[in-house]
């Protein structure tokens, strides 16, 4: 080793051990590692591990995974939980949490939760709504909440929004937009929305949007649309659907749409439709269709049909029914019908009392 080298192995040790606290010992390690001396900062970390310092080893896991060593981070998060340190046992929670070891996370976060650790208990009830337990999950993010903590409110909020309580989100997501939470504008608004107060629902979307949140930018475009603001909906619909929203995809190529703008219009179904969308498949099906293309109007639609759109089967069911196609008509106005599709039932009593001279199998 050169001397220069030599003297700033120690310079950067002399930094390590003046840090007054984890957080500064960590952005010391870290520029470290930046600068090349990585092989310091991890021997300063493991002498002061074998030296009985358990929390350095949490230490060492959070600059592993600064450092994108995500292994390397879990096993010594894993050391200092087993050793009885509650931010081991809480960041172990989360690493498992982030590769989908959900039953795994569970244990450490509930001891991390009995330590006291109340931001572990939002992470237990995110643990415990990816396994389908919805009703511990909200007893979890309840507690959070009523302990103050601003994710436990806002998941709290959504998780009753997902169960229809949108009067009993209300003030949950207040409270959390109060303490600065950005996403719960957006899950504030569609609990107004889902209540009938669309002016409300506008307001919070439109606060979302201007802080640069996508879904806000997104809802808020929706919601002009239903009110036939199209020209005020592009600009919030272009942004979101150029941040990788296909939903406002499908929603710029209506606003177009109605604007008699169809070329766009087609556009933006043709790049919903192609993200899988299946309303954009089938508003592309209704643009073709309209465009006299009506055999890659019936390629869209069956796509879109046979992806689930209830809409798009009874359409699918009038192209074939137009095309002769009879016995294939009423397959899909009757998957139309079954699905929920109230508009396909006199279509499908038509073409039932039409006779047909031959047979022809299902599309």
């Amino acid at each position: 080793m050169s001397e220069d080298a030599s003297n700033s192995d120690r310079e950067w040790r002399k930094a390590l051990d003046n840090a007054v606290d984890t957080d500064e010992r960590v952005e010391v390690a870290l520029r470290a590692c930046d600068a090349g001396f990585e092989n310091v900062a991890e021997t300063w970390y493991r002498e002061a591990i074998d030296a009985g310092d358990t929390g350095a080893m949490v230490d060492l896991g959070l600059v592993f995974k600064r450092r994108g060593r995500l292994g390397d981070a879990e096993y010594w998060y894993r050391k200092a939980a087993e050793a009885g340190h509650v931010v081991g046992m809480f960041n172990l929670g989360i690493r498992l949490n982030q590769r989908g070891a959900f039953e795994e996370a569970e244990p450490w976060l509930r001891r991390a939760v009995d330590k006291g650790r109340t931001k572990a208990m939002v992470d237990l009830g995110f643990s415990l709504e990816n396994r389908g337990r919805l009703g511990d999950a909200e007893y979890w993010y309840r507690k959070a909440a009523e302990a103050g903590h601003v994710v436990g409110m806002s998941n709290l909020g959504i998780r009753l929004n997902q169960r229809g309580a949108f009067e009993e989100a209300e003030p949950w997501l207040r409270r959390a937009v109060d303490k600065g939470r950005t996403k719960a504008m957006v899950d504030l608004g569609f609990s107004l929305e889902n209540r009938g107060r669309l002016g409300d629902a506008e307001y919070w979307y439109r606060k979302a949007a201007e802080a640069g949140h996508v879904v806000g930018m997104s809802n808020l475009g929706a919601r002009l649309n239903e009110r036939g603001a199209f020209e005020e909906a592009e600009p919030w619909l272009r942004r979101a659907a150029e941040a990788g929203r296909v939903r406002s995809m499908v929603d710029l190529g209506y606003s177009f749409q109605q604007r008699g703008r169809f070329d766009e219009g087609e556009r933006w179904a043709y790049r919903a439709a192609n993200a899988g969308n299946a309303v954009g498949m089938n508003n592309l099906g209704s643009l073709l269709y309209g465009a006299g293309q009506h055999a890659e109007a019936e390629h869209w639609y069956r796509k879109a049909a046979e992806a689930g759109n209830a809409l798009a089967m009874s359409n699918l069911g009038g192209l074939l029914e137009q095309r002769s196609r009879l016995t294939e008509a009423e397959h899909w106005y009757r998957k139309a019908t079954e699905a929920g599709y109230a508009g396909a039932e006199n279509s499908l009593k038509r073409v039932r009392a039409t006779p047909r001279n031959r047979q022809t199998s299902p599309g």
